[in-house]
């Protein structure tokens, strides 16, 4: 692999294929360590045949069948090792519980993830054994060799090629693609993915068509900004293409004209297939970034100017203070009111476009934000008015709840708006507009008063802290209101 990062495409392609490979590391360990303490059976040691049988039928209907003896053998001691028997194999015995389904799926999800390391291995690494034994131990030796990337080069790394070096990465991932081991084709998505948001200018119509040949249409942002052709190609296969959701997502992350019109016109006339869906037409919009207003016109509910929140920093002088406790009571908790983010002494210019007229501090319940929405009123001078919670919230706040404040650095050089669209694209997501990061479903709010879709204005990722989750605040220009939500995995 050293020998093929020589140029930016051949350095990213290895970098993330040294990140996939080590993502493995434990499990080729503990397959390295039952070999070692001698608890993977032989095939031919008493009983085991019939636990191989039960094994190989029990694949076979999970549409993964195996016939490598080592794999099957080292599956067997899957719900022991799992368990902390020793030796593993004993789990299975009948006055144990024998082989029950439950411990066959637990043996069939560690041979799915030694398959999907042994062709990530053998597809970039050609040289290893041909044994799948000795392939594992060569791949757990690998761990310790391969080089340790951060992801915080990836997204410069994918700024700086040009035209022609990202249409050569989009080559080999589709490669990827079509090596037909589930491991690989999502390598090679990610890695499209990250094409498709980590630079200004998104996936060349010939990929989106090669996308759409494989029928692979998720993650929907793989056909960000695509040209009005791929739009109205997916347009087109909404009643007879795979999953419909999927595909209303993936038009409407094309952000084009043809997308627009097609959702303009399933608002005017709902179609027959709607009430099949989760949600009405033109709420699918609101994962790329817009929506229509009540004229049925385009409207973005995002910036596209972004600006990264580095740290966590302990200097404060000209830094952004982020969850700040105040002494003002929450009304619905009983907790501290808080500020999430405080812009306050921050340089103006980055607040353009979409975001001229939006608050510089946002006040919120960093408690209650965790449950529902938190609504306030800002004001030009900071000031801001509770508008809600005020009902008791059932999960009342607690001491030993409150979150430590921090300050983060808000970079001067913008990065593309579309960076945090993946949800592992980046260890921290944490901007002044773009568009969020989601970990579960896109949650716009509706404004408290007017009851339109609110703007998104910056996310704080509590990851580089230590805790779980993201907070993303949110306003209403018009009616000057802010809101904060909060997502969990």
């Amino acid at each position: 692999m050293a020998g093929r990062a020589t140029n930016p495409v051949s350095h990213l392609f290895a970098i993330h294929a040294a990140d996939e490979i080590r993502s493995y590391a434990g499990r080729l360990t503990a397959v390295v360590h039952a070999v070692e303490n001698n608890w993977v059976p032989a095939h031919d040691d008493p009983g085991v045949p019939e636990l191989l049988n039960t094994l190989r039928q029990f694949l076979i209907g999970a549409g993964l069948p195996e016939d490598n003896l080592f794999l099957l053998c080292y599956g067997l001691t899957a719900p022991g090792m799992q368990r902390g028997i020793v030796p593993p194999l004993m789990v299975l015995e009948e006055n144990r519980g024998g082989f029950s389904a439950r411990r066959q799926r637990e043996a069939e999800a560690q041979i799915r993830q030694l398959r999907g390391v042994l062709a990530i291995g053998r597809f970039f690494f050609p040289q290893l054994d041909s044994d799948a034994q000795k392939a594992i131990f060569e791949l757990a030796d690998l761990c310790n060799r391969l080089p340790r990337p951060s992801s915080a080069e990836w997204l410069p790394g994918f700024r700086q090629l040009n035209d022609v070096q990202a249409n050569q990465l989009a080559v080999e991932a589709i490669r990827c693609l079509d090596a037909g081991e589930k491991s690989l084709v999502e390598f090679g998505t990610r890695i499209l993915q990250r094409l498709a948001c980590f630079r200004d200018a998104g996936l060349t119509e010939s990929t989106c068509d090669d996308l759409i040949a494989r029928k692979i249409f998720w993650p929907s942002s793989l056909y960000r900004d695509t040209s009005a052709s791929v739009a109205r190609r997916l347009v087109d296969l909404r009643d007879h293409g795979p999953d419909r959701n999927l595909l209303l997502l993936a038009l409407a992350w094309t952000r084009s004209e043809a997308a627009l019109r097609a959702f303009q016109g399933w608002t005017e006339h709902a179609p027959p297939w709607a009430k099949s869906l989760y949600v009405p037409p033109q709420q699918y919009l609101l994962s790329a970034g817009w929506c229509l207003d009540e004229a049925g016109n385009r409207r973005d509910v995002i910036s596209l100017d972004c600006f990264r929140l580095t740290g966590p920093s302990g200097v404060s002088d000209g830094n952004v203070v982020c969850r700040r406790s105040l002494s003002e009571e929450c009304p619905s908790c009983g907790g501290p009111k808080g500020v999430l983010f405080d812009f306050t002494q921050t340089n103006e210019d980055l607040f353009s476009g979409p975001l001229a007229e939006a608050p510089r501090r946002i006040l919120c319940c960093l408690h209650c934000s965790c449950y529902g929405p938190v609504f306030t009123r800002y004001h030009p001078d900071g000031t801001a008015d509770w508008l809600s919670p005020l009902e008791p919230n059932e999960f009342a706040y607690e001491d030993g709840h409150s979150r430590e404040h921090c300050y983060r650095t808000l970079e001067a050089s913008p990065i593309p708006p579309f960076a945090c669209a993946g949800l592992d694209n980046l260890d921290d997501a944490s901007a002044l507009g773009g568009i969020p990061m989601w970990l579960q479903d896109d949650e716009f709010p509706r404004c408290i008063d007017c009851g339109r879709f609110m703007t998104f204005l910056a996310q704080h990722d509590n990851g580089p802290l230590g805790e779980e989750g993201l907070y993303n605040a949110f306003f209403c220009v018009e009616c000057r209101v802010a809101g904060v939500t909060y997502q969990q995995t």
